[in-house]
């Protein structure tokens, strides 16, 4: 007999080509180091409070819960509540269901596919959006969570989304939520950076386009080796020690110089690098 979490996917129209990252990691024999547990398990210390979530009173999280949208796990259901930070996006995604005009029984059925890979083993009640949650720390992809007007979610970054839509096993239209601008409204890190535009390129194309548009470079060589890699030889010029200083600590492969033009010091930085073709 089929239990209720798994009934959530009798029917579904939607999802990732290929079953999506999340899948092809908990099957993985090697899914997850000593450093990934402990993030996961951090992210799922209930030390947050209500008030690091906006525009949520008290009444409306008990009538949330009573309706089963989140879970109470107070002692006896006294004291105050205390959320983990995995809860905390949930609630934002809550918030924006609701805005979208999502009654609570679709934005139950959302909740049923966030839960579905929870089980004895795993420290959360929503392991997969943990996944996501981890990859938009540690990724300049954006990561969407699709909610379809059946109640039906999927979670995947853009180059999964994009690969779904092009082999069509996403057939419905649907709202699309920023995971990780909801993350980033959480830990307030400004030097996470989200690449919109640039999620398709290849590595090669991403580190050309930021060469290039340094107003410092003076040349760009590409050479394609007879293995699988390509080499990119760069040279750049400027004029001041700070500019030198700015560019060196942005670049893995660096080699600095300095020569005399008169009275002017000419700094120059070179890098080579090698970046794989796929």
């Amino acid at each position: 007999m089929k239990n209720k979490k798994e009934n959530v996917f009798f029917g579904k129209r939607n999802s990732l080509a290929g079953g999506g990252f999340y899948k092809e990691y908990v099957n993985s024999p090697m899914s997850s180091t000593n450093n990934e547990m402990k993030l996961v398990q951090s992210m799922n210390e209930k030390k947050y409070r209500l008030k690091v979530v906006d525009k949520i009173s008290s009444r409306i999280m008990t009538h949330w819960q009573d309706y089963g949208l989140i879970n109470d796990n107070r002692p006896k259901g006294i004291g105050w509540r205390l959320f983990s930070f995995t809860e905390l996006v949930w609630l934002r995604v809550i918030i924006k269901l609701r805005n979208f005009g999502f009654d609570l029984k679709k934005i139950k059925k959302v909740k049923q596919f966030l839960e579905i890979y929870c089980g004895e083993n795993n420290a959360s009640d929503y392991p997969e959006l943990d996944f996501y949650i981890l990859f938009t720390q540690r990724d300049s992809d954006p990561v969407k969570l699709l909610v379809f007007d059946s109640g039906e979610a999927l979670l995947g970054n853009q180059l999964e989304i994009d690969t779904s839509l092009q082999f069509q096993t996403i057939q419905d239209d649907y709202i699309s939520i920023d995971l990780n601008k909801l993350v980033n409204e959480i830990i307030n890190d400004k030097s996470l950076k989200t690449e919109y535009l640039d999620h398709s390129l290849t590595p090669i194309e991403k580190d050309i386009k930021e060469t290039i548009s340094s107003e410092n470079l003076q040349s760009l060589f590409i050479k394609v080796d007879s293995g699988d890699e390509y080499i990119l030889d760069k040279k750049f010029i400027m004029e001041s020690s700070k500019e030198l200083n700015t560019i060196f600590n942005s670049l893995k492969y660096a080699e600095a110089t300095t020569t005399k033009r008169g009275n002017k010091t000419i700094y120059k930085l070179t890098e080579k690098k090698k970046i794989k073709k796929h």
